[in-house]
């Protein structure tokens, strides 16, 4: 009896469940973090972690905070190549909205084979990106 008591007082106070599943259609595993119900990242570990199944590499990493996209200190959406594991995109938010970091820029798309950084020119919209 006491151990459903102890269940009960850590689903109040608001205890990270983790729970994993396997996308049928791709494969890959992705496991996530709620707090209350909501996608919650505890720390530095990211809320939703998406792994290919072989490698156990990480294919997107999230982080949320009430159930938005949300972390104070880095990319709060990041996307790796499969082939590489290098990150090909990361996406700065903050309460669900983008955020532009200081001296940075609100998402950076990055070249898999290099990992340089691909910036698009904004003047000439459908204009190639430039890889520096």
């Amino acid at each position: 009896m006491f151990g459903w008591i102890g269940w009960g007082l850590a689903f109040i106070a608001g205890r990270p469940v983790r729970d994993s599943a396997i996308d049928n259609s791709t494969g890959l595993l992705t496991q996530t973090v709620k707090v209350r119900g909501q996608l919650h990242s505890d720390g530095d570990l990211p809320a939703v972690t998406e792994l290919h199944p072989g490698t156990a590499q990480p294919v997107r990493l999230m982080f949320y905070r009430h159930g938005k996209l949300h972390r104070d200190n880095g990319a709060a959406y990041t996307e790796f190549s499969p082939v590489t594991g290098r990150a090909v995109l990361e996406v700065f938010c903050r309460d669900g909205r983008l955020y532009v970091p200081e001296g940075g820029e609100a998402a950076i798309d990055y070249e898999p084979a290099t990992g340089k950084r691909i910036e698009y020119d904004v003047r000439r919209p459908g204009s190639p990106p430039l890889v520096k």
